[in-house]
């Protein structure tokens, strides 16, 4: 999320970078089997700027850009990453989402079989 007033994001990379770091770090203490989901696109004309907060902003640039730090750091430590962003990116994802933010019912629907498809081709399920 880009925040107008302050000219920069919510969290920024460096933050988000090692926030994930420390999160696999966290994780890697209670199983191996570690998988980063990949973030969904937005509907821009609904949420840049958001109705309800107009310093605050989504937009897929940007959302592209947080995707390949998860995917980055996924990759960096050997685990599977599900990029949900390119699968939406090839669709109609706008018609799956509830406030052109959030996946609406069909649109978790789709990544549940996403994930799940992902889970049995890697043997983890």
């Amino acid at each position: 999320m880009f925040l107008k007033g302050k000219k920069s994001y919510w969290v920024e990379e460096r933050d988000f970078k090692n926030n994930l770091k420390l999160l696999v770090k966290l994780a890697k203490q209670y199983s191996k089997k570690i998988v980063f989901l990949g973030l969904t696109l937005v509907d821009e004309s609904k949420v840049n700027p958001l109705p309800w907060d107009t310093d605050k902003s989504n937009n897929n640039k940007s959302i592209a850009l947080y995707n390949k730090i998860i995917k980055t750091i996924a990759v960096e430590n050997k685990l599977l990453f599900i990029d949900i962003y390119e699968y939406f990116n090839k669709i109609k994802y706008k018609e799956l989402l509830e406030d052109g933010d959030h996946p609406n019912t069909e649109g978790h629907k789709l990544i549940f079989e996403i994930v799940k498809e992902s889970l049995i081709k890697n043997k983890l399920i």
